[in-house]
């Protein structure tokens, strides 16, 4: 079975056009390069270790969720106005196109929550 790549292109355009809301969380599971994931997972273990211990894996889990789609949607919408400052004719529509992946906004996130 191929999943089609409408359903897994992370982009501002697919979230608002087509209205793929699950890619808010997809984005998450994918990385630019293995260098990327490791660098992620070195952040992640320590900073999650500690979390759970103190509020449980269920609740971390919905934080790291959380996390990730705010931080999805926060690329989007720099990307958008970074955009439109380079290219004013058309940045936006540009911007739309651009990927997010990783789970940076995640990692960011729970460090962030953790010294809060």
């Amino acid at each position: 079975y191929k999943i089609p790549s409408d359903y897994i292109n992370f982009s501002g355009h697919s979230i608002i056009q087509r209205r793929h809301y699950h890619v808010l969380v997809l984005s998450s599971f994918f990385h630019g390069s293995t260098s990327h994931l490791l660098k992620e997972i070195t952040l992640l273990l320590p900073i999650s270790i500690i979390i759970e211990q103190k509020i449980g894996a269920g609740f971390l889990l919905c934080i790291y969720f959380g996390f990730g789609m705010i931080g999805s949607l926060l690329t989007w919408i720099a990307d958008r106005r970074f955009y439109d400052e380079i290219y004013p004719d058309g940045g936006t529509a540009l911007a739309d196109y651009i990927w997010s992946r990783g789970a940076s906004g995640n990692v960011y996130g729970l460090i962030a929550f953790a010294a809060v």
